[in-house]
């Protein structure tokens, strides 16, 4: 009776406080079987998030060429309807490889090769692409087609597509503000890259109006120059000039002649006094001295 009384009573307290206990588990019992009762058991209807998955693959890859550096799609194969038909992997837009059933991660490796200078010359370097499984390129090899005689030289801000000569010139002219990659490529000791410089500098500069500039040119050698210089036959009417009164600092400042500063200072000396009249006005700027002038006033235009 002793350990009955000892072990097995309670106080007032401890009496309110199994009662509670005892209702809570009473109450966790309860919610266990009703809640079930409580949901709705029809299945989830997911066709509106998956038309929004398609829209934000369709909107990344039509925005491919401006964010290719950003997007980043978790598929590793072929999941939508395509058709097959003849392409050139270093033409194909993306629009193009993804009807072909590519998928967007895949579409991403082959057109960040190409943007860092790469080129297909091949199947087989097609390939090479990491995330092109070995199914989809047996898929897709029928109707690779590539043009060899007509690469395109790359890099990742220049692209230029004359690659053959327009019209035929006597072996020992260099019509430079005309010619060619192919045509460069013909004369001893010139490569590719030099041949590619040649063009990439008279693209930037808008054309060449003497012969000294080559010799500005990335890789031209003195021995080298020496030997084209009384070759080369400059036509100006071809020269693409600035118009010093409607141009923008960014016009300006692409120019290889012209510094950012140099061309801020042209932009706020005309806000300040008014479209130049003549074009050694630009010599008042503050930063134009006169051997600037000299070497960009052929490029310059005030209509």
């Amino acid at each position: 009776m002793y350990f009955a009384n000892k072990y097995l009573s309670f106080n007032k307290k401890e009496r309110k406080g199994i009662v509670v206990f005892i209702s809570l588990i009473f109450s966790s019992f309860l919610f266990t079987y009703l809640s079930p009762l409580l949901v709705n058991k029809s299945p989830s209807d997911f066709s509106s998030f998956n038309t929004e998955i398609n829209a934000f693959l369709s909107d990344s890859l039509a925005s491919f060429d401006e964010n290719t550096d950003k997007l980043y799609v978790n598929k590793n194969s072929i999941t939508h309807n395509h058709k097959l038909f003849t392409f050139d992997p270093n033409k194909a837009s993306s629009e193009e490889l993804y009807s072909l059933g590519l998928n967007p991660k895949t579409i991403l490796n082959i057109k960040k090769y190409l943007k860092r200078g790469g080129v297909f010359k091949n199947k087989n370097d097609f390939k090479k692409i990491y995330g092109l499984s070995k199914t989809d390129f047996l898929l897709l090899e029928p109707y690779i087609s590539i043009n060899q005689s007509t690469y395109q030289f790359r890099n990742t801000k220049f692209i230029y597509d004359t690659c053959f000569i327009s019209k035929s010139h006597p072996a020992n002219e260099i019509r430079i503000n005309s010619v060619g990659l192919f045509y460069l490529l013909k004369f001893d000791g010139m490569d590719t890259i030099l041949a590619f410089n040649i063009l990439k500098y008279r693209k930037a500069l808008g054309g060449y109006y003497c012969n000294d500039q080559l010799s500005e040119v990335n890789g031209m050698k003195k021995e080298f120059f020496n030997r084209l210089k009384d070759m080369l036959i400059i036509n100006q009417d071809s020269i693409k000039k600035i118009n010093l009164n409607q141009c923008s600092i960014n016009d300006l400042n692409k120019h290889p002649y012209l510094s950012y500063n140099q061309s801020n200072s042209i932009i706020n000396f005309r806000i300040k006094h008014g479209d130049f009249k003549t074009l050694s006005d630009i010599k008042k700027c503050d930063l134009i001295d006169d051997k600037t002038f000299e070497k960009i006033h052929p490029y310059l235009d005030l209509n």
